[in-house]
């Protein structure tokens, strides 16, 4: 399957590195910044070959009208996260997804991470996280940047909404509270402190600590799972198989869609 890359930044090298590894062909980039090895070009406009399907990472602003013109020419679109800047949006996206037959999926890679086999939500009693990066990203609030992984991980845990929606904080650093009925859970994200990316949950039987970057999560013994299947490359071999498949992946959009409509009350 031919495949299209839209932005190869900070996190589009990271597909085209993991792209490798799958039974996709990328034959484009299409970022004007671009000067690898693969074809490339300024503007979807520009494009000139035949391909099946695209992953856009370019900033979320662009990502609307982009997928858009993506899915409506027919192809399957993995689009980085959030899917948009309003669930309304979104919900546009997935209805023209399903009336072209084609996938869209989004890029929340940490759906794939070996966390879920260790958490019951029936036994979890609390849920804290941490997410903080040493890079400043002024374009997009850290709802959009940082926070919206741990929304998803959340929804993927809970099976369901949260009742209540808090944000404490400013553009780049703050904690989100989501409430459910029987407790909240505390997600904090910051671009000023060093870089983190550690969960911690206690359960009634036991604490649950994941820290992303060591690979590690502690339970009643230290589990390693660096030699797992990276989660971009879990998501990306996904990606192919619905797509190959002309399939929808009903979880990962109704997650994406929920994502947006917290994002949005966060920022009431």
């Amino acid at each position: 399957m031919k495949l299209c890359l839209f932005g190869a930044g900070r996190w589009g090298r990271n597909y085209i590195r993991t792209l490798e590894q799958t039974n996709f062909e990328l034959v484009a980039i299409i970022d004007p910044l671009y000067s690898g090895d693969i074809t490339k070009y300024n503007s979807m406009e520009e494009i000139d070959i035949d391909y099946d399907a695209a992953i856009v990472a370019t900033p979320i602003i662009t990502h609307y009208a982009l997928v858009e013109k993506l899915l409506s020419a027919g192809k399957h679109v993995l689009v980085e996260k959030p899917m948009t800047m309003s669930s309304e949006d979104s919900m546009e996206l997935i209805h023209l997804a399903e009336e072209q037959n084609k996938t869209i999926m989004v890029g929340y890679n940490v759906l794939y991470l070996p966390l879920y086999q260790y958490i019951d939500s029936s036994r979890l009693i609390s849920y804290s996280s941490n997410r903080s990066v040493e890079y400043n990203n002024n374009y997009q609030h850290v709802l959009y940047d940082l926070l919206c992984h741990d929304i998803a991980i959340i929804l993927k845990i809970m099976k369901c909404a949260p009742i209540g929606v808090e944000y404490i904080g400013t553009y780049n650093e703050g904690t989100l509270l989501l409430d459910y009925e029987r407790f909240t859970l505390s997600c904090f994200a910051s671009r000023y402190k060093k870089k983190c990316r550690t969960i911690s949950c206690r359960t009634i039987d036991e604490f649950i600590e994941l820290d992303d970057l060591s690979k590690t999560i502690k339970t009643n013994h230290v589990l390693d799972y660096s030699e797992d299947t990276p989660p971009l490359l879990a998501q990306c071999l996904d990606f192919y198989q619905h797509a190959v498949n002309n399939k929808q992946h009903e979880e990962n959009v109704l997650i994406a869609i929920e994502v947006d409509r917290i994002i949005e009350k966060a920022l009431r």
